[in-house]
């Protein structure tokens, strides 16, 4: 079929299942479930852009937004459009009156809709969806004339309509606001400011910015006691921690929560997931997927990028590549399937939580990816007998106490040009290590040879020695061969007309 909607977004899926099941009332047009926000509003309430007034009083909530249009909308000469199939004068005045009701912005071939409280990026189905609704809400009486190649005409139509922003490079929105359901949170000034489109927010948090700072946390302070043993400087480095991801903060960083189990580390990323909702959180089922072709894509928008259980086994090349790149300053490629590359600011950062140390393979190398590392160690377990069952919860209740923190210990952070509080060495033991094939062969050349730029040995004989040393270990000599070299860059190897040999290393007298 040669379809505008088709070219632009790519096929409808299940379009008979779509007419037969498109039945819509006027109040059947969707509300953003963690706001209660109308997706449409009067023309005379529409956000406008670049204005921001102020409320300075964070406990008095913005106007209240009505779902309701100013008028109705009439069609020219309606007998003659849709109703009798000659269209075409009437869905460019429904792909018209539409643009007027919404602002649009296409990022890739997707199109993105400004609902309050933030924008929505909208997958192919829900584009379909949409206008389908729009439509009805705005000309109930003729809608039912339209064809689903019509509905898709008006689509195409308003994704290429001159109010229609094509963004290549994405704005990264103002990291000293947080996005909340009722308005902006100031957190310098504790001030609520509404929301606007030009912002380009793609989520808000599951919290009113009424409740910053205006309610107790119980449950709060009793987890984070048992969470950090009673330590200080663990408990302001959690808090710090929290404050960059809420709020954007731009921080080279990326988190590691490592402990065993029972220590409350699950309870902790739930209640960040709670906080920041699914269209704020991306998880990951393996760091691998880290360096995925379309994992930066759907990392745009987001504040968080999770990987819950990470294996006790060395980060892959691919995954520090990928770690690297998220968290410098250059911008990201990102990209949806059968569309266009695109590029952003990363405003997503990266936790992994894990039973294990973390095993970085060739440490002595690694100095740029260490050097962005913030560990939260856990190391103190509740019985099983004192723990609370969905914790996560009651602390999602608490949020506006426990976000108040945050943002104090984030002003602090700020102060001190984003350094984390340093933690005592007990804590941070051992929470990174290398991989154990690293470190038996490091022992084994500490304990057992010498590097020295005269010595010289034949291979055969150092990799006896060394499983003589290591019985158990399942190296060839091929792969031992390479890791000794890679380890220790000082070792090189010689031939001669009878053996293999290495320079630079030779076995203990």
């Amino acid at each position: 079929m040669n379809d505008p909607f088709r070219r632009a977004f790519g096929p409808v899926v299940g379009e008979a299942e779509q007419r037969k099941d498109a039945v819509y009332t006027a109040g059947d047009f969707p509300i953003v479930p963690s706001s209660g926000v109308a997706d449409c509003l009067p023309l005379d309430l529409l956000p406008q852009r670049h204005q921001r007034p102020t409320w300075r009083d964070s406990s008095v909530n913005p106007p209240e937004l009505v779902q309701i249009f100013a008028a109705d909308l009439k069609l020219t000469q309606a007998n003659e459009g849709i109703r009798s199939q000659k269209a075409t004068r009437n869905i460019t005045e429904i792909a018209e009156a539409i643009c007027r009701r919404y602002e649009f912005a296409a990022i890739s071939g997707r199109l993105a809709v400004y609902q309050p409280p933030c924008w929505r990026l909208k997958r192919k189905e829900e584009t379909m969806n949409f206008f389908v609704r729009a439509t009805k809400q705005l000309f109930p009486d003729d809608s039912k004339y339209l064809s689903d190649r019509q509905y898709n005409e008006i689509a195409f139509q308003a994704l290429h309509a001159e109010s229609t922003e094509h963004l290549k490079n994405i704005p990264t929105p103002d990291y000293r606001y947080l996005a909340c359901r009722d308005s902006l949170y100031d957190w310098h000034t504790g001030e609520c400011l509404p929301h606007g489109s030009a912002d380009y927010r793609f989520a808000v948090l599951d919290l009113d910015a009424a409740s910053i700072g205006n309610c107790d946390g119980p449950h709060w302070e009793l987890f984070l006691d048992d969470l950090t043993g009673g330590d200080d400087a663990l408990r302001q480095r959690i808090l710090e921690v929290i404050g960059v991801i809420l709020s954007g903060f731009p921080s080279k960083s990326f988190f590691l929560l490592e402990g065993e189990s029972g220590t409350g580390k699950s309870q902790l990323v739930n209640f960040l997931r709670d906080v920041l909702g699914e269209s704020a959180c991306l998880a990951l089922n393996h760091l691998s997927q880290l360096g995925d072709r379309f994992t930066t894509g759907a990392i745009f928008g987001k504040l968080l990028c999770l990987c819950g259980d990470v294996p006790n086994a060395p980060l892959t090349p691919k995954a520090i590549g990928a770690i690297k790149q998220l968290t410098g300053d250059d911008l990201i490629r990102g990209e949806f399937k059968y569309k266009d590359i695109f590029t952003f600011e990363n405003t997503a950062k990266l936790l992994f939580v894990s039973n294990y140390p973390l095993q970085i393979p060739d440490q002595e190398h690694e100095d740029a990816l260490l050097d962005r590392l913030v560990v939260i160690p856990c190391r103190y377990p509740v019985p099983k007998a004192l723990q609370i069952a969905k914790l996560h919860e009651h602390l999602h209740k608490e949020a506006g106490y426990i976000i108040r923190l945050a943002m104090e210990a984030l002003i602090d952070l700020e102060a001190r040009n984003g350094i984390f509080t340093p933690l005592p060495e007990f804590l941070e033991y051992k929470s990174v290590q290398s991989p154990d094939s690293e470190q038996l062969l490091r022992d084994f050349v500490k304990n057992c040879c010498q590097l020295k730029e005269d010595a010289a040995c034949t291979v055969d004989e150092i990799f006896q020695a060394f499983k003589t040393y290591t019985p158990s270990s399942k190296f060839d000599v091929t792969a031992f061969s390479k890791l000794l070299c890679r380890i220790f860059p000082e070792v090189r190897r010689s031939r001669t007309g009878k053996a293999r040999g290495y320079q630079g290393i030779q076995l203990n007298n």
